[in-house]
């Protein structure tokens, strides 16, 4: 990257932060111009988030791991739901987000294998969707096993997103109103 701005604190966790602005800025231009998503910057703001991850951080810890997850959810988003699978299969723990990491591993699965059928797609992830995106759902910071989840609002935007784009099966242009009524704000 040839970008003075990230020669500098912002250096060490380039990959992370890249992806993350870049996938911050698709969804905001999605979004103002109620249009489609652009699957390609997604996709490699995915694998940049992913990568960042693994190489960016010093320690494996619930941020990193979330970071992975949200990459992951990232190159869904782009349309590559085997992808995010194999990303997923990563020689990693997931101990302090195991709870959303086996979900979303599970959901993919389903998704995977049984693409054709939304009915069984859809319990899978609307349990899960519908405690995060529950406006009072902090979680809790000292569980070891639990739901650290950094970034709850964007988590929540991708989150709609993947169940307009494979639950709903509905363009994302022209209902972005109905992707965010979704979460419930």
């Amino acid at each position: 990257m040839k970008d003075e701005r990230w020669s500098s604190q912002w250096r060490s966790t380039i990959n992370i932060d890249y992806g993350r602005f870049l996938s911050a800025a698709i969804f905001v231009k999605a979004w103002a111009c109620d249009a489609e998503l652009d699957q390609s910057q997604l996709y490699s703001s995915g694998l940049q988030v992913c990568r960042g991850a693994v190489s960016d951080r010093p320690v494996w810890t619930e941020l990193a791991q979330s970071e992975y997850i949200s990459g992951t959810q990232l190159v869904l988003l782009a349309g590559s739901p085997t992808k995010a699978f194999e990303l997923l299969q990563a020689p990693r723990t997931f101990c302090r987000v195991h709870d959303y990491y086996s979900w979303f591993t599970q959901f993919l699965k389903t998704l995977i294998y049984q693409h054709d059928h939304p009915d069984t797609v859809r319990p899978r992830f609307d349990a899960y969707f519908d405690k995060i995106r529950d406006p009072f759902f902090n979680p809790p910071r000292d569980n070891p096993r639990g739901e650290n989840l950094p970034g709850l609002p964007l988590l929540r935007l991708r989150l709609a997103l993947i169940r307009w784009i494979y639950i709903e099966r509905q363009p994302v242009a022209g209902n972005w109103r109905n992707i965010i009524a979704q979460i419930g704000y």
